[in-house]
This record gives C-alpha cells, sequence and structure tokens, in this order.
C-alpha cells in the first residue's frame, strides 16, 4: 500500500500528464482519487456526510444523488437548491395570498369584501417595492378603522351579544329578533288571556310564565303543540272565570230578588187583610164608621215594618260589598248555619268531564263547549224549583238539593248520570263521548264537614 508520500508525488505526475496546473483545488481533487483508491480518506467524504445528516431527508435524498466528490460540489448543490426553493416559495406565496383574497369576496362584509377586491385588482408577481408598501398602507389603515368602530360592539353588548365572527353574531342577533318579537306577542297574549271581571291565580301563573319564558311560543311542532293544548286550556279557564263571576252575580241578585218578593207578598197579603178589614166595617145612621186607635196604629206599624224591611232588603242588594263577599262558599256556609239551626238537609252533587282535555287537544275548544253547553241543560232541565246548578269550574258543575231524602237524592243522581253517558255528540262523523265522574255528599250523612271543600278536591285529582 502506497503510503502519503508517494501518494503526493503520483499525484504531481498525474497533474502534469493531464495538462493541470496545480492549484490547491486540481491537486485535492487528484489527491483524494488517488487516495481512495489506496484505501486511505482525506476527510473530505466525512466531512460531506457530517453536513448531510444536518439537512432534511428529502435534501438527504438528493445528495446521495449527486455523489458528490468534493466540498465544492456540495456547496455548489446546496447554493442551487437555495435559489431554486426562494422562486419556488414565491410563487407558492402568491398563489396562497391570491387564493385567500379571492375567498374574501364571499364574504358577507361588504367592507371587507371590497378591500380583497381592490387588492386583488393591483397584486402581480412583478409587483415594485413601492406598490407593496402601498396595499400594506391600505390594509393597515383599514384594519385600524375596523378596530377602532366600537358603535356596533357597545350596541350588541345591550343584547348581551359579544362581536365573534360575523356570521356567529348575525346569528346571535337574529336569536335576538325571534325573541324580542316573541316578547311582544307574549304582551299582547297575556292582555287576551286576563278575565274581563275578576281574577284566576292560575291564569297569573301561566302569564308569569310566558314572560319569562317568550321563546316557548317557537318550540319545534311537538313541544308546540303542547304549548297550543295548554293555552287553549288556559282560554278556556279565563272564559270560565268571567261566566263563574256573572253567576255568583247572579246568584247574589236572585237570592235579594227572591227575599223582596217573599216580602212583597207578605206586603200585599196585609194589605189585603187590612182591606178585608176595612170593607167589614159598617157605618152608622150618621155614615160614620168606629175603629179603635190601637187597632188602626197597629195596622199602620205593620205596614210600616214591611215597607222598613222592604227597604232594608234594596239597600243590602245596592250594597257592592255583600255582593263583592257574596259567593259560593258563602252561601254553602249560610246552609250549614241553617242545618245546624233548623236541621235543613241540603246535598251537593258534582258532575264534571274528566277527559276534557283530550276533547280540546282533538276536537278543538269549540266543540268542547257545544259538549258543556248540553252538559249543563240537562243538569238544569232535571233540577227541582227550588235546586240550584252552579258551575264549578271549566270543567264542571255542582247541583245543590234542598230538603230531600238519601233515596231520592240518589235517584236525581242516576237520572242526571244515565242522560249524560248516554248524551253522544257526532263531529265530522265521528262520536264524541264525553267521560262523566260524579260525586255527591249530603250534609246529614257528613255533618261535621265542609262537603264542598271535600267533593271539590275529589275532581282536583
Amino acid at each position: 500500500m502506497a503510503n502519503i508520500n508517494e501518494i503526493a508525488k503520483e499525484t504531481l505526475l498525474i497533474l502534469k500528464e493531464r495538462g493541470l496546473k496545480p492549484t490547491p483545488e486540481n491537486y485535492t481533487e487528484i489527491f483524494e482519487e488517488l487516495a481512495l483508491k489506496n484505501g486511505m480518506s482525506a476527510g473530505t467524504k466525512e466531512k460531506i456526510a457530517k453536513f448531510k445528516a444536518l439537512l432534511i431527508p428529502n435534501s438527504q435524498d438528493e445528495i446521495q444523488l449527486q455523489k458528490m466528490k468534493n466540498i465544492d460540489e456540495f456547496l455548489s448543490f446546496l447554493i442551487s437548491k437555495l435559489n431554486r426553493q426562494g422562486r419556488e416559495k414565491g410563487v407558492e406565496f402568491f398563489g396562497l395570498l391570491t387564493h385567500i383574497l379571492k375567498m374574501q369576496l364571499s364574504s358577507k362584509d361588504k367592507k371587507l369584501k371590497d378591500m380583497a377586491s381592490t387588492t386583488l385588482g393591483q397584486l402581480s408577481k412583478t409587483m415594485e417595492s413601492e406598490s407593496i408598501y402601498l396595499i400594506e398602507k391600505k390594509w393597515s389603515e383599514w384594519a385600524n378603522a375596523y378596530k377602532d368602530d366600537k358603535e356596533i360592539e357597545s350596541k350588541l353588548a345591550e343584547y348581551g351579544i359579544k362581536f365573534d365572527d360575523f356570521a356567529s353574531t348575525i346569528a346571535k342577533l337574529l336569536i335576538q329578533l325571534k325573541a324580542h318579537s316573541y316578547k311582544r306577542f307574549v304582551r299582547l297574549l297575556a292582555l287576551c288571556l286576563q278575565p274581563s271581571l275578576t281574577q284566576n291565580e292560575k291564569l297569573k301563573n301561566f302569564e308569569q310564565k310566558l314572560r319569562d319564558k317568550p321563546y316557548i311560543l317557537g318550540f319545534d311542532s311537538k313541544n308546540n303543540d303542547e304549548f297550543y293544548n295548554e293555552l287553549t286550556q288556559m282560554v278556556n279557564k279565563r272564559v270560565s272565570a268571567d261566566m263563574i263571576f256573572v253567576q255568583r252575580n247572579l246568584s247574589f241578585f236572585d237570592e235579594n230578588l227572591r227575599k223582596l218578593s217573599e216580602m212583597l207578598d207578605s206586603l200585599m197579603s196585609l194589605n189585603q187583610k187590612n182591606i178585608s178589614s176595612i170593607n167589614s166595617l159598617k157605618a152608622g145612621k150618621d155614615g160614620k164608621v168606629s175603629v179603635g186607635f190601637e187597632e188602626l196604629k197597629s195596622k199602620f206599624e205593620a205596614l210600616s215594618d214591611k215597607f222598613a224591611s222592604i227597604s232594608r232588603q234594596v239597600s243590602s242588594m245596592n250594597d257592592s260589598k255583600e255582593r263583592e263577599e257574596w259567593s259560593l262558599q258563602s252561601h254553602i256556609l249560610k246552609l250549614d248555619e241553617q242545618f245546624l239551626q233548623n236541621g235543613d238537609n241540603y246535598a251537593l252533587c258534582v258532575f264534571s268531564i274528566s277527559n276534557y282535555r283530550f276533547i280540546i287537544e282533538k276536537y278543538g275548544l269549540k266543540n268542547l263547549n257545544e259538549i258543556l253547553t248540553r252538559f249543563r241543560r240537562i243538569l238544569k232541565d232535571n233540577c227541582d224549583k227550588n235546586d240550584e246548578l252552579w258551575m264549578l269550574d271549566e270543567k264542571s258543575y255542582l247541583l245543590i238539593i234542598y230538603n230531600r231524602t238519601y233515596n231520592k237524592i240518589i235517584e236525581v243522581m242516576q237520572k242526571n248520570v244515565a242522560q249524560l253517558e248516554n248524551f253522544k255528540f257526532i263531529y265530522k262523523d265521528e262520536v264524541i263521548k264525553p267521560k262523566i265522574i260524579n260525586f255527591c255528599m249530603d250534609k246529614d250523612s257528613y255533618p261535621h264537614i265542609n262537603i264542598l271543600e271535600e267533593l271539590t278536591k275529589k275532581i282536583e285529582q
């Protein structure tokens, strides 16, 4: 194996043979060539391998294909690759920028779309530095103006909306717009649900529910059906609340007119007696009649008492406080007092449509009202002269039966139930059959409890 000195001498000979000048570059190339042949290394291969390991895998593969002999070839490769990358990256970046600007043309924000359109018209691969500077300046000014425009953000904050991206902000605004329209509609709806003549706690609670959650008006179809059914029931309750109020006042006037009628009958009877008494008097020969002072005085005092009673009764009818205090409950309390004092028995019979919600949902409120009208007519036709029929709620009636034995009360109940259950309402060739529940209690059988309260609990279960 040749040593280094021999290789050096041979290198000079080959340079001479090949007609090459003994420059460092030519000498190094021939020397390394001869060293490799003799199994020796001058270190160039190791240096190239060392720097090659620092490159990315793709560049390492390219160097492997080149089979570089020296550092110069290695450096030439790197310079060439850097030059190519500069041009390729510039083209890629220009394409990316053009694509981004074109994408901005589809923006819903007109200001942004206009800026993108203007920039696309000025953009080119051969732009001068001055043109690039002017475009950059325009975008900076636009961005600053956009950022400094706080009016939109402050307006959005009033509705609890934080300005995010354009689309989500618009979506939030649309939700607020819907909610606002629901609130307006809820206010109108609440006005329609208020009874004209009285107040109702359940209606108040439903109205508050609407005000707290106006968005329930915009539920999907299933929930919307549930809300519609609930609203229909509330409308029915609102109508029945006014009807019960009217019923209460009519009962008050009916009771007072009955008493007034009895007083007038008593007055007429007394007056007729007085007339008969006067007609029975016989005149003397001088045409005069003789009447005792005390007798005459008692007749006039009796008439005066009658007139005073009538006057008090009329005043009672005009007393708004007494009228407001009059109710089914107060009426039943007076009947309880009469039962305790005189043993006057009475019975309360309740008739209620248990499937009224189903009827409203399937057949509508109008058809339910027609059924209730017929329902009431059957009960009214079966009432005795002294019996009373009261509306308890939007689906139930109460019959007050006076001075009847228990067996007679049962007969009345059975008669009413049979007629109500046999009643059929036809709707579009379909038979609607109301389900009737009924309860009855008489005071004689339950002397120590409030039978009205007990019956009310039963129909609310």
